[in-house]
């Protein structure tokens, strides 16, 4: 059976939100960044929340348009609609570890 792009972006983007839902429901520990997609250069910039500049910025899969970071704030999690990925950033070393992973 073959799954048409359409159901795999609805996976990933269902992936996203579920991930999102989630934090809210963990205490975390405050950040000192945060992460925005640049959907046409297909990356993410980390912003240092203190002083308001750009860290680093990381090429990730095609089209990325959701980050949802872990409580403990050491992975960002990036869907890529136009890959129909979701790659993995390693906060602390600012480069994507696993991505893009693609989902199945």
């Amino acid at each position: 059976m073959k799954l048409t792009s359409g159901w795999l972006l609805f996976r990933v983007a269902c992936l996203v939100f579920l991930l999102g839902m989630a934090l809210p429901a963990i205490p975390a520990r405050a950040q000192t960044f945060a992460c925005v997609t640049n959907v046409f250069a297909n990356t993410v910039s980390m912003i240092d929340t203190a002083s308001n500049t750009v860290v680093a910025t990381v090429a990730v899969g095609s089209g990325p348009f959701g980050v949802a970071i872990t409580p403990d704030g050491t992975r960002a999690y990036v869907a890529n609609s136009a890959s129909n990925s979701v790659s993995v950033i390693d906060t602390a070393l600012r480069d994507s570890t696993r991505g893009p992973c693609f989902a199945r």
